[in-house]
């Protein structure tokens, strides 16, 4: 038994090595996570933060999760997520479609047709929508083990906090354009800061 283990350890590290080596069209995609550890993660999320219900306009899109996972594990390099694709689950399985496109193949530069999948655009349209995107966003990256739920959910009162915030004698009151501006200096701050790799 241990010595099946160590030779299917083995062959797909070494599949891994491959494909990651190669530069092949795949790698654009993000790496789904396996549907057990999701699973698993998901469960270990919800026994960590009691209280909270993931479910419904709470629990993030598989897609959302696997960016976040693709940035860990594949690239090493954090990136913005912008706003309107934090999408939901229960949305996710509603409203994804197939499309194939074609893209050329970096090794050799020959076009291939790979299956994309779409998801449907994010609703952030008012204070409550947009306040369940970002909580989406801190558990897929809490999933992805890239940040915390915990400092991710400091980061959303500061955002909420300056939101609400009454303006002062003399200026305008901080909008949503200025929030997310805000957001992507934050990434790119961060970003900066793991440059060495995200592990």
């Amino acid at each position: 038994a241990l010595r099946r283990l160590h030779f299917e350890s083995y062959t797909m590290a070494l599949a891994d090595v491959q494909k990651r080596s190669e530069g092949h069209v795949d790698n654009e995609l993000p790496r789904k996570m396996p549907v057990a550890e999701r699973a698993a993660r998901l469960a270990a999320l919800k026994r960590e933060l009691v209280g909270l219900e993931i479910d419904g306009d709470l629990e993030p899109s598989d897609a959302l999760v696997d960016k976040f996972m693709n940035m860990q594990e594949t690239t090493g390099v954090l990136k913005y997520v912008p706003w309107h694709e934090l999408g939901r689950r229960d949305m996710e399985l509603k409203g994804s479609k197939k499309e194939q496109v074609w893209k050329s193949d970096p090794k050799d530069g020959t076009l291939r047709q790979v299956q994309v999948t779409e998801e449907p655009d994010n609703d952030f349209s008012d204070g409550y929508r947009l306040h369940k995107s970002w909580q989406r966003r801190g558990l897929a990256m809490h999933m992805a083990r890239l940040m915390s739920w915990s400092m991710h959910e400091r980061l959303v009162r500061w955002f909420v906090r300056e939101f609400h915030r009454d303006a002062l004698p003399g200026h305008s009151k901080i909008g949503l354009a200025q929030i997310q501006r805000a957001e992507e200096e934050i990434f790119t701050r961060m970003a900066e800061e793991t440059r060495d790799g995200l592990a």
